[in-house]
């Protein structure tokens, strides 16, 4: 067998053992990037969502998380792992629990200087451990997902596993030396840089950026709503707004108050089950308009109330709320001289209108004259 056949046999058996990888070229126009700051939870998830299924060629997450809803962080990343378009995850501030896992689905990790990441071990929505038979398989489900992700992008699986079994967290750089993340930058212009030409592993696959000419960059921020929404999908509001709930049905319970603790409860309840997801967050648009209805309907209620009291009920202070009250009389008293007469529980100075009114008699109040009360016979 001469030398070019033994050569010939021998790439065809490699390539039956090791499979050729292919590389795609992605030319990277226009990027959009997009900050993801505050907890996870629906309308982070939500807000990806759009980003992902927007009109660009590399999209950049700019991430500041201390953590939120499991299953939230579970759809992101399974998003964003399934995007047709590359996606950078880029670390400002912290990644922190469930944002560990978000940023080891990014084709990219990267984190800027004075940041961190880990701390990913799962609690309980009131911050406690889930303890017993629960944990340990809450444990090994986190602990699969993963590993399936960093196996997936190539990553250091020891030192991530790590973040989930002894909650560690890693600086930057201490996070780069390790192999969780593919580089640090500081600001845009160093990211891009560092992007251009990096090659990204995506299972089998491997795409590598081109960035060339003039890159068109587009930032994308939650609108004032969102942001709103944001904050009541909190998971750590979403808990208050439950408990807060609970409270003030109990209250309208204890103290009757026109449905009004009631009714606020019951929208707190409806909200707080939105943000941790027992509702969809689909119901959200419905459940506000509702909400906004019935406290309008409830203080226009409680309006009508106010004014029907003020006008049935009779004025209790001064003259008028003496007039026609019944007295005793203590003393003789007439239209010339004074003497005392038992009103209300209090004893008043009083005068009789006319003639004598003996003492032991009654009467009634019929004007005042000077703190004077005059009455007449009854």
């Amino acid at each position: 067998m001469n030398l070019k056949k033994f050569i010939l046999i021998l790439i065809f058996s490699f390539s039956f053992i090791f499979p050729a990888c292919s590389e795609i070229n992605i030319n990277v126009n226009k990027i959009v990037i997009a900050e993801l700051n505050g907890a996870v939870g629906v309308q982070m998830e939500n807000f990806v969502n759009s980003i992902l299924n927007g009109d660009c060629d590399l999209i950049i997450f700019q991430l500041d998380t201390p953590g939120g809803l499991a299953e939230s962080m579970r759809l992101i990343v399974q998003n964003i792992i399934n995007s047709k378009i590359p996606v950078v995850i880029w670390v400002n501030g912290r990644a922190a629990s469930a944002g560990a896992f978000i940023v080891q689905a990014g084709g990219v990790a990267a984190m800027s200087s004075g940041s961190n990441i880990g701390a990913a071990h799962p609690v309980s929505i009131s911050g406690g451990d889930v303890k017993d038979e629960m944990s340990r398989k809450l444990l090994n489900d986190i602990k699969a997902q993963m590993r399936s992700i960093v196996q997936l992008r190539g990553r250091n699986q020891n030192i991530t596993e790590k973040m989930i079994d002894e909650s560690i967290s890693l600086t930057a750089q201490e996070a780069l030396n390790n192999g969780v993340i593919d580089l640090i930058a500081d600001d845009l212009n160093s990211l891009i840089a560092g992007l251009s030409g990096r090659i990204i592993k995506n299972g089998s696959n491997y795409e590598r950026l081109i960035l060339s000419g003039k890159l068109k960059i587009l930032k994308i921020n939650m609108s004032l709503k969102n942001k709103i929404l944001q904050l009541i999908s909190d998971p750590s509001i979403s808990y208050l707004l439950i408990s807060a709930g609970i409270f003030a049905i109990i209250l309208e319970i204890i103290i009757p108050g026109g449905f009004m603790f009631g009714t606020l409860g019951a929208i707190m309840l409806l909200f707080g089950a939105i943000g941790l997801k027992i509702f969809p967050f689909e119901w959200f648009g419905i459940i506000f308009t509702g909400s906004i209805f019935a406290l309008t309907l409830c203080l226009f209620l409680a309006l009508l109330l106010i004014l029907k009291s003020r006008t049935n009920n009779k004025i209790s202070t001064g003259f008028h709320g003496m007039e026609n009250l019944r007295v005793k009389i203590l003393t003789d008293i007439n239209q010339y001289s004074a003497g005392q007469v038992m009103c209300h529980g209090e004893i008043w100075r009083a005068k009789s209108d006319y003639g004598t009114i003996k003492a032991g008699e009654s009467g009634r109040v019929k004007k005042i004259d000077d703190m004077t009360l005059i009455i007449g016979r009854f």
